[in-house]
């Protein structure tokens, strides 16, 4: 869940000239997707999708549609920095399908790994363009000193 809250953060942030890149694994980029997919693997009825949304939105006095990561970067003009994002095809949590929406919308800025699994092995030297410059310099990706 946590690819999924640093997303929604630069997406909102004013500022992220120090950011170069994030890389991101199975992140929850809707968590109303991601109640149903969990409701749908314990072979509940749909209704409960609903409650547990209620529910959730009660008890963390969340608004889950605002921090919907897929539609808020259609809003802002899609993500601010490049992503590298990691996500299994077979992931039971949070559903496959929101992380290969967010990669088809903004193709020239996420590159999706896939695996079989919830969290694929490894990169596979698969980095976009924009990452793969900054790659050259590691440090430079999650450092407050430029390179």
């Amino acid at each position: 869940m946590g690819g999924g809250i640093a997303e929604t953060n630069l997406d909102r942030a004013t500022d992220t000239s120090l950011v170069r890149g994030a890389v991101v694994d199975s992140p929850a980029l809707d968590y109303g997707a991601a109640i149903s997919t969990i409701v749908d693997r314990f072979s509940l009825p749909g209704a409960v999708t609903d409650v547990l949304s209620a529910f959730v939105e009660i008890r963390s006095g969340a608004d889950l549609d605002a921090v919907d990561t897929l539609t808020a970067n259609q809003h802002s003009g899609g993500p601010k920095q490049p992503v590298l994002l990691f996500h299994g095809t077979a992931d039971t949590v949070v559903p496959h399908a929101t992380s290969a929406a967010f990669a088809h919308d903004w193709p020239d800025d996420v590159t999706l790994v896939r695996g079989g699994a919830g969290r694929p092995d490894g990169h596979g030297g698969v980095l976009p363009p924009k990452l793969r410059a900054s790659a050259a310099h590691p440090r430079a990706l999650f450092s407050p000193y430029r390179a």
